[in-house]
């Protein structure tokens, strides 16, 4: 979801250099054509000498947020942006302290997350709203705004569901108030599955969110950012452990080592092979078979899981037999073909890799191409909702806010009706209510006696909500 972070570190911004060109885009997303899910681009602003190469200008909007960040030292350059690996990676001991720091860094974060987001148990909110009934709405809703902007896409995925408990117009308020859920396709479209759909102009005041990076996405961006050190570190402590040409067997035991405490299926497989290589074919065997019980596998995975067994058992017949790949027997060959064919996780590269080798089968690479003009209309498509923002016919409103003696309610209806407008606080009671006849007018409520916090005036026609405006008691 981010490329950098949101840091002061120089290491952690996206690094890239763009051509020199005019600050006017020209619409061919030349700098980011982003198809893909929606990104945050992070670029150091305080870059002498670099303003224009480090921050993109033509980019697909709909799906890059562009952050600047200041950063520390400010004489920011690529080479102190994206430093270079001295030696693989550095000393052994390096790498390890680097990976520990990380290791330190992930967990505190991921604690950070765990006990903000949905309050720190999405199972037990998310029942809660799916199992709310309409009775429960103001509590419902103001359980979910009290949360924001911690709030997961699970949990408001489930509330857009609820539509007998919420309307449209709180769904947009919980949807503002959690900025980076317009920046899920998934769940943009789940508005349009409700049977009674959004305005337009409801769909337009979430979508700005997709320029706003909430704390939550900070936080998530943090958290990558480690994750990321550590991969780098940990990757090239692998390679130093495989270059080590002084101590060879000392360096193969180590590999293991880490292989064997490092909780990943890359690292399991790379344990598997190890052991193969070093004639433990019976070990390598054993890893690959507690691979299932060690790891919630996906279909996907647990397919990929399988031919990965295929295959290790064919390089382990190969090795006992004291044969390579070129001295495959048909039947070994056609295993190959399988493996290949299955189109399944890695395994499936590996035997493809030697059929071309054998000379077996041709292969070219594919080349995939964005599609400049699903890109420019989806852009386009973008644009036009964006711009209905400002079509919000805007039903109710408050001033001043904040309000200290006292607030004045204005109401503006497409046609006159009778309406019932009510104030509660954020804990969902009732402080006032009064129906109003007309198509448009405005009246006084005294708040003298208000506790300080916020309130939310709600719209009511013949008992559907309306709009929502959220405001501000200060002592």
């Amino acid at each position: 979801p981010s490329q950098g972070a949101s840091s002061s570190d120089p290491e952690d911004m996206a690094g890239n250099l763009f051509d020199i060109h005019s600050q006017t885009p020209n619409g061919d997303f030349d700098d980011i054509n982003n198809e893909a899910g929606q990104i945050t681009y992070y670029y150091p602003e305080n870059a002498p000498g670099f303003a224009d190469r480090i921050r993109p200008v033509d980019y697909t909007e709909n799906t890059v947020t562009i952050e600047a960040e200041d950063i520390f030292p400010d004489d920011w350059t690529f080479e102190n942006g994206c430093p270079e690996e001295p030696g693989g990676g550095g000393p052994k001991e390096g790498l390890k302290s680097r990976m520990d720091e990380a290791d330190f860094k992930i967990d505190s974060t991921e604690n950070l997350l765990a006990l903000f987001v949905d309050a720190g148990d999405t199972e037990s909110l998310q029942t809660e709203v799916d199992n709310s009934i309409p009775p429960e709405t103001m509590e419902v809703y103001n359980e979910l705004m009290s949360k924001s902007p911690w709030l997961s896409d699970t949990v408001v995925s489930t509330a857009i569901e609820k539509e007998n408990v919420l309307p449209g117009a709180m769904i947009r308020d919980i949807m503002v108030a959690n900025p980076q859920t317009a920046k899920s396709d998934k769940l943009i479209s789940k508005l349009d599955e409700r049977w009674d759909p959004l305005p337009e102009y409801m769909k337009a005041q979430i979508l700005q969110g997709r320029s706003i990076v909430s704390i939550k996405e900070e936080t998530e961006s943090r958290l990558a950012n480690f994750i990321l050190k550590r991969a780098k570190a940990y990757n090239a402590l692998v390679r130093y452990y495989l270059k080590d040409t002084i101590n060879p067997q000392s360096s193969i035991d180590s590999l293991m080592a880490l292989y064997s405490s490092e909780n990943s299926l890359a690292a399991k497989y790379g344990l598997a092979f190890l052991k193969l290589e070093q004639e433990a074919w019976s070990e390598g065997f054993g890893v690959l078979n507690d691979i299932p019980s060690q790891f919630e596998l996906s279909t996907g995975e647990a397919d990929a899981h399988s031919q990965m067994v295929t295959y290790y058992n064919l390089l382990t017949d190969l090795a006992q037999e004291g044969k390579s790949f070129s001295d495959a027997d048909s039947a070994q060959v056609e295993t190959l073909f399988d493996i290949e064919a299955a189109g399944a996780g890695i395994a499936h590269v590996f035997a493809r890799n030697v059929l071309l080798a054998l000379g077996e089968i041709e292969y070219e690479e594919p080349i995939i191409l964005p599609d400049l003009f699903k890109s420019s209309e989806a852009m386009a498509d973008y644009e036009e909702l964006i711009n209905k923002a400002a079509e919000a016919p805007g039903y109710i409103k408050v001033q001043p806010n904040p309000a200290k003696d006292y607030i004045i309610v204005e109401y503006d209806l497409e046609s006159e009706t009778a309406a019932v407008v009510e104030i509660n606080n954020i804990s969902g009671k009732l402080k006032y209510t009064k129906d109003v006849f007309g198509k448009k007018d405005q009246f006084t409520v005294d708040t003298r006696e208000w506790n300080a916090g916020i309130y939310i005036v709600t719209l009511k026609i013949n008992g559907k909500l309306i709009e929502s405006f959220k405001f501000t008691i200060v002592e």
